[in-house]
C-alpha cells in the first residue's frame, strides 16, 4: 500500500494542488485537490456538480503530465524545467495519523525533481526588470524558451511560474492547453 503522510513534509498549497516537498530527496509530489478538499469551500464549486469539478481538475492533471512528457523529447526544455519521475499514485494520503484520501484525487499526481528557489508567475517575470537580470545571468532568452515550449506543444503557459535559483531557471506549472471552464469541459 503506498500512502503519504503529509504532515511529515513541507507543503505549499495552490488553487489546483498541494505540492508534497521531500527535501531529503529533492522531490516534490504534486497531488491535485479533488471538490471535498476545504480549501475549495467558497471558491464556485458549489456551482457544479462534484463529477465536473473533479473531471476538470483530472484534466488539468492529464494536459500537464502530458506537457512533461513532451518536454523529454527537448534538450532545451529538459534544461529549464524540473526532472520528471513520472506520475504517481497513493493508495491513502493522511495528515496526523487522519485519513484525508478524500480531499484528493490520488491517483492525479506529479512526481518531480524539486527545485529550491524563488518563485515567479511567468507574467510576472515577463513584466519586471528581473528578467533582463534573469536572462544576464545565465545567458538565456526567455523568448527562445516559451517558443520551445510551443513548437512542442505546450500551449497553456497561462498559469505557469519560473523558479529563480543560484542553479539557475527552472518553469513549472505549464500544460498541453487549457482546459475549458467548468460546464464547458468536453472530455
Amino acid at each position: 500500500m503506498k500512502e503519504i503522510n503529509i504532515g511529515t513534509y513541507e507543503t505549499r498549497d495552490g488553487a489546483f494542488s498541494t505540492v508534497v516537498i521531500d527535501i531529503k530527496n529533492k522531490l516534490a509530489y504534486k497531488i491535485f485537490k479533488s471538490y471535498n478538499h476545504p480549501d475549495l469551500d467558497g471558491t464556485g464549486k458549489e456551482e457544479h456538480s462534484e463529477s465536473t469539478v473533479n473531471r476538470y481538475r483530472m484534466e488539468t492533471f492529464k494536459s500537464e503530465a502530458e506537457a512533461y512528457l513532451k518536454v523529454q523529447d527537448s534538450e532545451l526544455l529538459r534544461s529549464f524545467t524540473p526532472l520528471f519521475y513520472g506520475t504517481e499514485e497513493f493508495d491513502r494520503i493522511s495528515l496526523a495519523d487522519q485519513d484525508i484520501s478524500y480531499q484528493y484525487l490520488s491517483h492525479c499526481c506529479l512526481k518531480l525533481e524539486y527545485i529550491d528557489g524563488q518563485d515567479y508567475k511567468l507574467a510576472e517575470l515577463l513584466g519586471y526588470d528581473i528578467k533582463e537580470e534573469v536572462e544576464k545571468q545565465f545567458n538565456i532568452e526567455i523568448a527562445n524558451i516559451i517558443k520551445e515550449f510551443q513548437r512542442r506543444g505546450i500551449h497553456y503557459l497561462e498559469d505557469a511560474s519560473a523558479i529563480v535559483s543560484h542553479h539557475g531557471l527552472k518553469f513549472i506549472d505549464f500544460g498541453i492547453h487549457r482546459i475549458g471552464d467548468y460546464p464547458n469541459i468536453e472530455l
